[in-house]
C-alpha cells in the first residue's frame, strides 16, 4: 500500500502513473480510480473489499486524501474515518491500494496520519529546484533537436510559475513554434505567465471582485483562448498564497519562506500581499477550481459558458 503526496501536480501524476505501470507491466490487474472529494466512499469501500468481476487483482487509486492533515477540505458527505481505518488494517491481499495527496502537509499529529505511517510505503514529492527546472527545460528541448541556450531557459524558468504542469504544456508550446526562440519571442507566448498578471486575476476570484474577475477573465480568454492554462494558474497561485500565509502564521520570515517554497523572493511579496483572506477559504477556492477543471474533463460543462457562470456562483456565495 502507498501513499503518495505532493504540492506539484504534475510530479505527484507522473509519479503514480508510474507506480501503476511498474505494478501492472502485465497487465494482470484491473485498475480503478476514485476521488473522497467527488465519489461516494462505499462505492470506493466495495471496490476495495470485493474481488474483481473479470477475476483479475486490483488496483485501486483513491485521490484527494486530505484527511492526513489539518487543512479544512470538504471530502464527500459518505465519508467515514473509521471505516478507512478498519479497511486499512484489513485490507483485501489481492488488492494494490495507492492513496495520493495533492498537497505537502502531512501531519505529525492526527492520528489517522500515524495510521497511515504505520500500514501504507509513504513517499513526499518535493518540488523540483530552480537548477533542476532548468536542466528539465534544457533537455526537454534537446530531446526535440531544438537549439535552447541555458540564458533562454533561465528566462522561461522566471516566467512561469513553479507549477510542472504548468511548465510542461507551456514547453510543449514552444518546442512547435516554427521561428527561432529569442527573449522577445517567449515573453510574447509566455505573457499570461507573468506573475502580475495572474495574482491579479487570483486575486479578484478570492476576494470575490466579480466584475474585476470578470474583465480578466475575459481579456486573458481572448488573447489566450487557453482555459485549461488559466484554471491551472489560478489554482497554483491560491494555493502557493495559501501556503505562505501559513508559513507566515508561524512567524517565517519572507526569505525563510522562499526558502521553504523554492520561490522567487517577488512572488512570496505578492503573495504576502494578500492578507485578508482565510486559509480555509482559499482552501473552498482550490476545491472549486478542483471540480470546475474535473467537469470540464468529464464533459459536464460547455466550455464558453458554464465555467464563468460556476466562478460568479461561487464568488456571490461568498460575498
Amino acid at each position: 500500500m502507498n501513499f503518495i503526496y505532493s504540492l506539484d501536480y504534475f510530479l505527484l501524476t507522473k509519479a503514480t502513473n508510474k507506480l501503476i505501470k511498474t505494478i501492472n507491466k502485465n497487465d494482470e490487474y484491473e485498475v480503478l480510480k476514485f476521488s473522497l472529494i467527488e465519489d461516494d466512499f462505499n462505492q470506493i469501500w466495495d471496490s476495495i473489499n470485493t474481488f474483481s468481476l473479470f477475476e483479475n487483482k486490483k488496483i485501486v487509486l483513491v485521490r484527494d486524501c486530505w484527511f492526513v492533515n489539518e487543512e479544512k477540505v470538504t471530502l464527500h458527505k459518505s465519508f467515514n474515518l473509521e471505516k478507512l481505518e478498519a479497511m486499512l488494517k484489513n485490507a483485501n491481499p489481492e488488492t494494490i491500494l495507492i492513496f495520493t495527496l495533492n498537497s505537502d502537509k502531512f501531519s505529525k499529529k492526527l492520528k489517522i496520519a500515524k495510521t497511515i505511517n504505520q500500514l501504507m510505503q509513504v513517499e513526499k514529492l518535493e518540488l523540483m529546484s530552480e537548477q533542476t527546472i532548468i536542466k528539465y527545460i534544457t533537455t526537454f528541448f534537446a530531446k526535440a533537436n531544438v537549439n535552447l541556450d541555458r540564458k533562454l531557459a533561465t528566462y522561461i524558468y522566471q516566467n512561469l510559475p513553479n507549477d510542472m504542469q504548468v511548465i510542461n504544456n507551456e514547453l510543449n508550446k514552444l518546442v512547435n513554434l516554427s521561428q527561432p526562440l529569442t527573449c522577445e519571442v517567449i515573453k510574447n507566448n509566455l505573457t499570461r505567465y507573468l506573475e502580475n498578471d495572474i495574482f491579479e486575476i487570483s486575486n479578484c476570484f478570492i476576494k470575490n471582485d466579480i466584475d474585476g474577475f470578470l474583465k480578466l477573465y475575459k481579456q486573458y480568454l481572448l488573447l489566450n483562448d487557453d482555459l485549461f492554462g488559466l484554471i491551472g494558474l489560478i489554482g497554483a497561485n491560491v494555493s502557493f498564497i495559501r501556503d505562505v500565509k501559513i508559513l507566515r502564521m508561524t512567524r517565517k520570515s519572507s526569505s525563510e519562506i522562499a526558502t521553504i517554497l523554492n520561490a522567487h523572493p517577488y512572488r512570496i511579496k505578492l503573495a504576502i500581499s494578500n492578507n485578508s483572506s482565510k486559509i480555509s477559504q482559499l482552501n473552498d477556492k482550490i476545491e472549486v477550481l478542483y471540480k470546475i477543471h474535473k467537469s470540464i474533463l468529464n464533459g459536464k460543462f460547455e466550455v464558453s459558458v458554464l465555467p464563468e457562470y460556476e466562478f460568479v456562483k461561487n464568488m456571490r456565495q461568498e460575498v
